[in-house]
């Protein structure tokens, strides 16, 4: 008996792979369900796809109304801020008004007092008159 190689091919009991060959014993179902499959892949390619755009519109409305919206929110801001100024300018005026009549007032306090000192020492001194 000769020595066996331990390297050596084993010896096939089948057909070699060069002889593989496709048989028409396909059976109907699966071929059925192969093309569900792909028309079910094909559906929902296209329910996703009318998804993203409905999604990629509402996101492009919403995006343009912020830009509105902080454009109107800049503009109200702008016209509080001149209207806060105007008030300023105008507390100014008052600030300014008030401390004239104030100085008028203390103007006039001194003058009563004065008075009331003349008039202390009138009453009290009857005779240097």
């Amino acid at each position: 008996m000769p020595a066996e190689d331990p390297g050596a091919p084993a010896p096939q009991s089948g057909p070699l792979p060069s002889d593989w060959h496709l048989d028409r014993k396909f059976s109907l179902t699966l071929v059925a369900a192969i093309v569900g499959q792909l028309a079910i892949a094909t559906w929902f390619a296209s329910k996703m796809d009318s998804r993203i755009e409905i999604l990629e519109q509402r996101h492009l409305s919403l995006a343009e109304t912020t830009v509105e919206n902080r454009l109107f929110h800049i503009e109200q801001r702008i016209r509080l801020w001149d209207r806060v100024n105007a008030q300023g300018e105008g507390l100014n005026a008052f600030r300014a008004e008030l401390a004239g009549v104030n100085a008028r007032l203390e103007a006039l306090t001194r003058s009563i007092d004065r008075l009331t000192r003349i008039a202390d020492r009138t009453r009290l001194d009857p005779a240097q008159r």
